[in-house]
């Protein structure tokens, strides 16, 4: 059994340019096992070496057990560091189970004492048997393939020397030496679902079915991770092609500039996707999502499914998925995005899969606050950002030349100029912003202008003018421009009354457009 876990350690390369190992040693018999295989391995090759043990005051057994730990590392000439905590004081706190209560504080610990020194890695106990159990538990929660691959004999920082191993022959290989170790009776009971797996289901089908029961299942794993690794590479690659935005870098959408803030989105072409073999691309979905939440524990098969299920219906639906995340199909982007439970116009926003309706007139029955008004007569002015209309000071503005306003976040600059006073340089600047079409400038007849000047955001009964003298409901616009829904109510619009003069940065009323007879232009820049 020594040579055979040796092997397995050079086989995974896991000592190679190590100068450090932490061993995880709870007294149980494989971990207890772990630290005997390992000890003479460290030495023969210089390597460091020291315990770390749990006691998580759980069981009236635990100093026991942190007796027997302690005494073990000092036969052995191991040293020994031991961490106190209250496991079921911590599950309450985090709202989570004990047994991810237990397994964050252990890994947290050895991470701690890993980072203090060089080149360090942490040694656990888990052996094919626990690889066996992770498996099947993997496959009844819904897990996908990656879930299928079970335990990985190294993986950030953590080593698993005993994965080649079962249960039985490290309690052989203890017994033929002499030694003991103790039973943490917790695992005896049904009380936790992989007791059940290990107690029950694993042992009734070795008697029943097969003996070599782990074996296959630890085989068939290895067939699952071959796959999966071959999966990976395409996704990998075809991640790069499909992606328009990812939560990393910078938030803003090739087509619009309105994304929110926050670092938080995913967005896809979905054409592109749907152009991928399953496969690929179930497991380019998986990985959006985890980009997006930053954590996969809950999300299972089914997720994935439902969000695959997404991309083939109309643009609009969307679903819910765990932390708080919520997918949209958007005419040809697939968006991922963590929302308040507010947002979206109260859309459901539980941890269960569910669609919502699509974009209907009810979008534009929305109430605003609009009668806080603000009106100023300074060169600058601001929004408070619970108003969602502003009132541009007209006087203000032909007494100054120009106004500079902050509205949601952004600054929009209002300059006036008269063409009569105007200098060749003004002049130049006019004639290239209305040729070049800039969405960030627009320079507009100031005359055309017959009422007040508001920035808001939409509201219902707005329209906009289009060439030939027609007229569009804004929302008939954003939809033409397939404009994402949620971008929609954070568009910041320059209008009076009901007509929108600029919808920024996308265009312009065309009844304010310049002609022969402008004689006083409106230059409205949004300041990036």
């Amino acid at each position: 059994m020594e040579k055979k876990v040796l092997k397995y350690i050079e086989e995974n390369r896991m000592l190679d340019d190590i100068k450090n190992v932490i061993v995880g040693v709870s007294g149980g018999a494989d971990s207890v096992c772990l630290l005997l295989m390992l000890e003479p391995v460290c030495r023969s090759k210089n390597i460091g070496i020291a315990a770390a043990h749990i006691n998580h005051g759980i069981r009236e057994t635990a100093a026991r057990d942190e007796e027997y730990v302690r005494s073990l590392c000092e036969k052995l000439d191991v040293p020994f560091f031991v961490h106190y905590c209250n496991i079921h004081e911590l599950a309450k706190e985090k709202h989570i189970s004990v047994e991810e209560a237990g397994r964050m504080e252990r890994y947290g610990f050895f991470k701690k004492l890993s980072n203090e020194r060089e080149k360090c890695v942490t040694a656990v106990a888990h052996n094919a048997n626990d690889n066996a159990e992770t498996i099947l538990f993997n496959l009844m929660r819904g897990s996908g393939l990656q879930g299928l691959c079970g335990i990985k004999p190294v993986n950030s920082g953590i080593i698993r020397p005993l994965l080649c191993c079962e249960r039985e022959e490290i309690e052989d290989y203890l017994k033929s030496r002499n030694i003991g170790y103790m039973t943490d009776e917790t695992n005896l009971t049904l009380d936790y679902s992989r007791n059940v797996i290990r107690n029950v289901i694993i042992s009734q089908a070795k008697e029943k079915i097969n003996p070599a029961v782990v074996q296959n299942i630890n085989r068939a794993g290895e067939f699952a991770g071959k796959a999966f690794g071959l999966i990976c590479e395409e996704a990998e690659r075809a991640l790069n092609d499909v992606m328009i935005c990812v939560p990393a870098q910078d938030d803003i959408l090739k087509e619009s500039p309105l994304i929110r803030k926050g670092g938080t989105r995913a967005v896809a072409d979905s054409e592109k996707l749907l152009k991928l073999s399953g496969p690929v691309r179930e497991e380019v979905i998986r990985r959006m999502i985890g980009m997006t939440c930053h954590r996969m524990k809950d999300i299972t098969a089914r997720h994935v499914e439902s969000v695959m299920e997404l991309l083939t219906l109309q643009s609009g639906r969307q679903i819910s998925l765990p932390y708080s995340m919520v997918v949209r199909n958007s005419y040809s982007r697939l968006i991922f995005d963590i929302v308040q439970p507010t947002d979206l116009m109260g859309a459901g926003m539980n941890n269960c899969v569910g669609t919502s309706r699509n974009d209907s007139a009810a979008d534009d029955q929305i109430a605003y606050e609009t009668d806080n008004e603000i009106a100023c007569e300074s060169d600058s002015q601001s929004a408070d950002e619970g108003c969602r209309r502003i009132e541009v000071s007209r006087k203000a503005l032909e007494k100054n030349g120009e106004l500079k306003v902050g509205f949601f976040g952004k600054n929009i600059k209002f300059r006036l100029i008269e063409l009569e006073k105007a200098g060749d340089t003004d002049k130049d600047f006019i004639k290239k912003q209305i040729e070049s079409k800039n969405n960030y400038t627009k320079c507009l007849d100031y005359d055309k202008i017959k009422g007040n000047i508001f920035l808001r955001t939409r509201q219902e009964g707005d329209y906009i003018s289009i060439e030939g003298g027609m007229k569009k409901k804004l929302k008939k616009y954003f939809s033409d421009i397939k404009l994402d829904r949620e971008l929609r109510d954070k568009v910041i619009l320059v209008a009076e009354g009901a007509s929108i003069i600029y919808a920024i940065p996308y265009r312009a009323g065309s009844s304010y457009f310049t002609d022969t007879d402008t004689r006083r232009i409106l230059v409205i820049t949004e300041e990036l």
